[in-house]
């Protein structure tokens, strides 16, 4: 598992190298790094497609829609996040679940989650 605070996957001299080159070309959001970018993306999740967008905000208010998230859907997300991520549901009209984080990692726990989709059984 990615820990929360560190969410990279490059170690930290060759992501310094490569952002040092995309700044130097002046093409942040489109150009040639983004299309290789694409490609590896491609590669490694085994898809046809990937689309690269300009935030993080767009990347997940772009997967709630590729997942079908529509007004009063529920979407699950952590207590500890940024503001995008409640953003993004909301930009949806979705309804945010909010779920406890694993005091370990600081990601969404798996039992807090199951405490509740048990409960709503219940209902």
């Amino acid at each position: 598992m990615i820990k929360h605070s560190k969410p990279t996957i490059f170690e930290e001299k060759k992501l310094i190298k490569i952002i040092d080159q995309i700044l130097r070309t002046g093409q942040l959001a489109e150009g040639q790094y983004t299309d290789l970018f694409e490609k590896e993306l491609c590669k490694f999740f085994g898809s046809r497609y990937a689309v690269a967008v300009s935030s993080g905000s767009a990347a997940l208010h772009l997967a709630l829609l590729s997942l079908g998230v529509e007004k009063n859907s529920e979407v699950i997300i952590p207590v500890f996040c940024c503001s995008s991520v409640l953003n993004s549901v909301l930009y949806c009209g979705a309804k945010p679940v909010i779920v406890d984080v694993n005091p370990d990692e600081f990601n969404l726990s798996y039992e807090e989650v199951k405490k509740i989709y048990q409960k709503k059984l219940r209902q």
